[in-house]
């Protein structure tokens, strides 16, 4: 090797160590500032506790608060943040305002502006987390509404997560129309935040997409609507159990489980459970089970003898619980030379008779 190289070389390797060392450096120094700030944490942790209770107390001096947010800023947001799920009325909304007095709310605000995704994400979180307070609402503006719009899909969850803490029927409906697009986990996510504004989504959004949505739009808001599992003020499904798709079927012989028995949505449970799809007739079975449908006996019957072992096991179990007429029913089957249907026969009605009186009377 030449003179000039061997010298390059060796510039090379001395810059590659200065690099390390700079970087080591670095990384020490960031635990250390993480191990002050866990200090910090700790030692003002009972205070900053102590100081927000008695803000939420009633009393409006923030000096205190002030010094600590000035020192350990993100401690004392983590603090508030951790104080709203134990919370409730008007407590709730005294925290929002304090959140705004610190300067936390403005921050979240422009964080949720920002073109750094992490920072944006962080924003829209911290802004769904306080957004039961009306004053933290109002300060967000229109920033949960743009946030539905945004190539994120977690920035899109926060921004829903945001409007379904509002009682107005506009947002609500803003961000159950966006959770129809989002994916089955993040819908997973805020299932229990739409649950809650039920009526107000059953009043026009819910039935504008049972009447004219297309095929996965309809299927997601059957499924979600299921997954409520409460009394659901619906208008009646009789054309949706005649939809050409058998999944679509199944999703509302399930919903008709949680909806009043009008005569036709009776008739629509019957024609899932004779129709020639055996899932949907499963499905039928159970919403069945649920409503305990005297009337059904006979189709019920009728599903013992369709060569289908878990349909006929299915109908049979629910028969057991229909009194005396669902055993009848079943000791009918007992001679029946299907094997399928007399077995399953047999195989409820022991079990029936495993139990005390009061379970099947």
């Amino acid at each position: 090797m030449t003179h000039p190289a061997l010298i390059g070389l060796l510039c090379l390797q001395g810059l590659c160590g200065v690099a390390l060392l700079v970087l080591l450096a670095c990384a020490m120094l960031k635990q250390s500032l993480a191990a002050r700030r866990r200090a910090a944490a700790i030692t003002l942790g009972p205070a900053m506790r102590e100081a927000i209770t008695t803000y939420l107390g009633g009393n409006s001096n923030l000096a205190e608060l002030r010094r600590m947010a000035a020192e350990s800023a993100e401690e004392v947001e983590e603090s508030l943040l951790g104080f709203q799920a134990r919370l409730g009325g008007n407590d709730r909304e005294r925290l929002g305002e304090l959140a705004i007095e610190l300067g936390f709310v403005q921050e979240w605000c422009e964080a949720a502006e920002s073109h750094d995704l992490e920072k944006r994400r962080r924003g829209f979180s911290r802004i769904a987390a306080l957004a039961q307070s009306e004053a933290v609402r109002r300060m967000a503006g229109d920033l949960p509404e743009r946030g539905l719009k945004d190539s994120d899909t977690k920035v899109r969850v926060e921004a829903a997560r945001a409007l379904l803490e509002s009682d107005e029927r506009r947002r609500l409906e803003q961000a159950f129309q966006a959770a129809l697009g989002f994916s089955p986990l993040a819908q997973l996510e805020i299932a229990s935040l739409m649950r809650r504004h039920a009526l107000t989504l059953c009043e026009s959004a819910i039935p504008d997409v049972l009447r004219k949505g297309c095929g996965r739009e309809l299927l997601i808001t059957l499924r979600l609507l299921s997954s409520w599992e409460c009394a659901l003020p619906l208008p009646d499904l009789g054309d949706l159990s005649e939809h050409p798709d058998p999944e679509i079927r199944c999703e509302t012989m399930r919903l008709l489980a949680l909806l009043p028995p009008t005569p036709q949505n009776r008739r629509a449970l019957l024609n899932g459970l004779t129709g020639s799809d055996l899932e949907v007739s499963l499905a039928a079975v159970a919403a069945l089970d649920r409503l305990k449908m005297r009337t059904a006996m006979p189709q019920l019957t009728s599903c013992l003898r369709r060569k289908s072992e878990p349909l006929a096991r299915a109908a049979a179990a629910v028969l057991a619980t229909m009194g005396l007429d669902g055993a009848k029913a079943l000791e009918g089957q007992l001679p029946n030379p299907d094997p399928i249907a007399s077995g399953a026969a047999r195989e409820a009605l022991e079990r029936r008779s495993s139990l005390p009186a009061e379970a099947w009377a």
